[in-house]
C-alpha cells in the first residue's frame, strides 16, 4: 500500500484507576522506555506513515517535547478534550492534507506489534475501515439492567476489540461530525463509522496487546518484555 497514513495516538486520559501519583503513560515498562515511549517506537519504520499526532493534555507537552526529540518520527502535539471522542476528533482536525488514511491507537497499549500494525495497514487496500480484535475466550451472556440473563451469546462470533484501528480519512471525519451532531452511543472509533460503511474488516490481534489500566497491567507488561515475547 502506497497511500499516506497519519497515526493518531490518544494519550489524554486521567489515569485515575492506576492509583499512582505518576500518570500511567510515564511509568517505566523496562530499563529504557516508559509506556508512551514503547507505544511510539512501535510505529517506527513504516514508509507510508507520514506523521504521528499525539493527543494529550497541555500539562504534558513539555515532557512529550523531550520524547519527541529522541525519536525519528514526525510527531505533532495536539491538546486533547474531556473524552476519548473529543480527543480523537481534535487529532483528526490536525491531520495533514497528504494523508488519505488515519490509524488510531491507544497511547496506553505499548505492546502493539509491528506485525499487527502492518496487517491493519495492508487491509486498507481493500477496506475503508479496519480494526484489530481477538476472539472472546469466555462464555458471554446478554443480561438485563437487573443483571438477569437473557441468553448466552455464541462466542464463535464475538471479539474483544483493540487498537490500532484504521479508516479512510474522509469516512471517519464525516462520521465524527455526525456523532457530535447526534451524540449516539459509541465505545470505540469503529462504533462511530458503523453506519457509514458497509464493511469493517477485523484483523486478528494479539492477546498481549492490552491497554494499561491498573498496576497489575504494568506488572504483566514488564514480564512479557522481560521474556522477550514482543
Amino acid at each position: 500500500m502506497t497511500n499516506k497514513i497519519s497515526v493518531i495516538i490518544t494519550a489524554a486520559g486521567s489515569s485515575s484507576r492506576m492509583k499512582s501519583n505518576i500518570n500511567k503513560l510515564f511509568l517505566k515498562v523496562d530499563e529504557n522506555d516508559t509506556v508512551i515511549e514503547k507505544t511510539l517506537k512501535a510505529f517506527i519504520g513504516f514508509d507510508n506513515i507520514v506523521e504521528i499526532i499525539l493527543v494529550t493534555k497541555k500539562e504534558f507537552f513539555d515532557k512529550f517535547l523531550k520524547i519527541k526529540k529522541s525519536l525519528p518520527l514526525n510527531i505533532k502535539l495536539v491538546e486533547g478534550g474531556n473524552s476519548r471522542e473529543v480527543s480523537t476528533f481534535n487529532g483528526l482536525l490536525a491531520v495533514c492534507e497528504q494523508s488519505q488514511y488515519v490509524l488510531c491507537h491507544d497511547g496506553a497499549r505499548p505492546l502493539v506489534s509491528k506485525d499487527n500494525i502492518l496487517k491493519v495497514i495492508n487491509e486498507l487496500s481493500n477496506f475503508d475501515a479496519v480494526i484489530t480484535a481477538v476472539k472472546a475466550k469466555d462464555t458471554m451472556k446478554l443480561v438485563t439492567e437487573k443483571n438477569e440473563v437473557i441468553k448466552t451469546l455464541d462466542r464463535r462470533f464475538l471479539y474483544n476489540v483493540q487498537t490500532p484501528q484504521a479508516f479512510k480519512k474522509e469516512l471517519i471525519l464525516k462520521a465524527y461530525k455526525k456523532y457530535f451532531e447526534n451524540s449516539f452511543f459509541v465505545t470505540d472509533d469503529s462504533s462511530v463509522v458503523e453506519d457509514f460503511t458497509k464493511v469493517i474488516k477485523v484483523v486478528e490481534g494479539d492477546y498481549s496487546n492490552i491497554k494499561v489500566t491498573t498496576q497489575e497491567d504494568i506488572v504483566y507488561i514488564r514480564e512479557i518484555l522481560k521474556r522477550g515475547a514482543i
